[in-house]
């Protein structure tokens, strides 16, 4: 084959084709760090980042719920205050997936004593049944990612922290816990449009 003839393919990135693309959705994109089953999002800079969570059962989704009857919204908003009914629709769908999520761990581990070799299946079967339910109800434009851990209940102080890359107009979380005698259940739901 002569050097005329060749066929050179070369990679084509975002960046090289379009740069201002890449910041444009680099500014909307943020890493937020959940702590799940402490504090609920860590976004907020007024919100404590973590706490220990002493055995009561705790719930929590991507928005926080204060004693007002308003929410703040992010600061790259030009409005300050929201009315709560802008939420209402996504406040529904957080607590339709909330009640999903505690359906399923009520299930499979109500009649069970901790059993380590035995939670790492039940982990897998928890989030596969969470994920299958909550596509149902979301779009399918959405990726859906349940994420479940199971321990034993010892008496000892616990944090679960989670990372995700995501866009705070689209993308959302609902987590809600299980606890029994013998172990403890954390399942995080990250709906994720794409």
């Amino acid at each position: 084959m002569s050097a005329s003839t060749a066929v050179r393919r070369r990679s084509v990135t975002l960046g090289s084709l379009e740069p201002f693309l890449r910041k444009q959705k680099r500014d909307r994109l943020r890493t937020t760090s959940i702590n799940s089953i402490a504090s609920g999002i860590a976004s907020s800079v007024e919100r404590q980042r973590s706490s220990t969570w002493h055995g009561a059962e705790v719930e929590s989704s991507g928005l926080s719920l204060g004693s007002s009857s308003k929410l703040a919204l992010p600061s790259n908003t030009p409005h300050d205050i929201a009315d709560l009914k802008d939420f209402q629709d996504e406040l529904e769908s957080q607590e339709v997936i909330k009640h999903i999520i505690k359906e399923e761990l009520d299930n499979s581990l109500m009649d069970c004593d901790y059993d380590s070799q035995r939670c790492v299946s039940q982990c897998a079967n928890i989030s596969q049944a969470v994920e299958l339910r909550v596509k149902e109800i979301t779009p399918p434009e959405t990726k859906v990612v349940a994420v479940v851990y199971i321990g034993e209940i010892r008496d000892q102080g616990l944090e679960i922290t989670s990372q995700c890359l995501w866009d705070p107009e689209t993308d959302n979380f609902v987590t809600a816990s299980f606890k029994s005698k013998t172990l403890f259940a954390v399942c995080t739901v990250f709906t994720v449009h794409f």
